[in-house]
């Protein structure tokens, strides 16, 4: 596609940047270099080009109008685009902090940073110097792995379709990478799976628990009239002399 066709794609996006026309334009020769097996039409091509070029200066564009622009559907053009940034080496970066504030599992940072520490230091102890450049371990498909890993023996689910759809990687590439991941989590950090997402009680709730499987009467008698009325006076009343013994063991 010539320059004259990018830009006027371009306009119908809200781009008029020359430094960002310009990027798109790379990006597109570069598509042309890198990713011949990736079947799709020029128009799609250019169009991906220029989402990733304003992406990458700080000037979304709408998706939207992407897809419209572009001639394939919503998921044709989705996928496809996460294929042209992994090809194009352009998938932003994630922290595994970021994925894990994300996801609502920040406690597994810590051991999930050591499965990954363990996990590259192997990897580098088995290839060439010049393999090792060609990994980027700071890549959302690591940081995931080693998130979801370590999630896994704490026993805190996490959505794994929507954490694919943001690394951008077939759920075999995946699975395969978490399963060595998990070696190395038994071999640094034991067998012993955390319960730390288990819900902690105080000894009230417990106290109350316990009150309330005493108290709770027969099934058949909390059918009858009158017995929800006496079982919440009971109950008002334990709670009024717990609180009273707490007020004077605080003074």
């Amino acid at each position: 596609m010539d320059d004259h066709a990018v830009k006027k794609l371009g306009s119908k996006l809200g781009i008029c940047s020359s430094k960002i026309l310009r990027r798109a334009q790379e990006l597109i020769r570069l598509c042309q270099l890198r990713c011949t097996s990736l079947a799709m039409n020029g128009t799609c091509q250019a169009v991906m080009c220029l989402e990733l070029a304003s992406t990458e200066m700080d000037h979304p564009t709408s998706r939207a109008s992407a897809i419209q622009l572009s001639g394939v559907n919503k998921k044709v053009y989705t996928n496809s685009f996460k294929t042209l940034q992994t090809l194009l080496d352009l998938q932003p970066t994630v922290t595994l902090r970021d994925l894990a504030v994300q996801f609502g599992c920040i406690g597994v940072v810590d051991n999930a940073q050591v499965i990954l520490k363990s996990y590259r230091q192997s990897f580098e102890k088995r290839v060439t110097e010049a393999a090792k450049d060609e990994v980027d371990f700071s890549k959302p498909l690591f940081t995931g792995a080693a998130m979801y890993t370590e999630s896994r023996r704490q026993k805190i689910r996490i959505d794994k379709t929507k954490l694919l759809d943001i690394i951008g990687v077939k759920r075999s590439t995946f699975d395969k990478l978490c399963a060595e991941m998990e070696k190395h989590a038994t071999r640094v950090l034991g067998e012993q799976k955390s319960t730390s997402s288990k819900r902690h009680h105080s000894w009230l709730d417990d106290l109350e628990k316990s009150f309330e499987d005493e108290v709770s009467p027969p099934k058949q008698a909390r059918k009858a009239a009158g017995a929800r009325e006496s079982q919440l006076s009971d109950y008002e009343e334990w709670r009024r002399k717990i609180l009273e013994s707490t007020d004077d063991a605080a003074k």
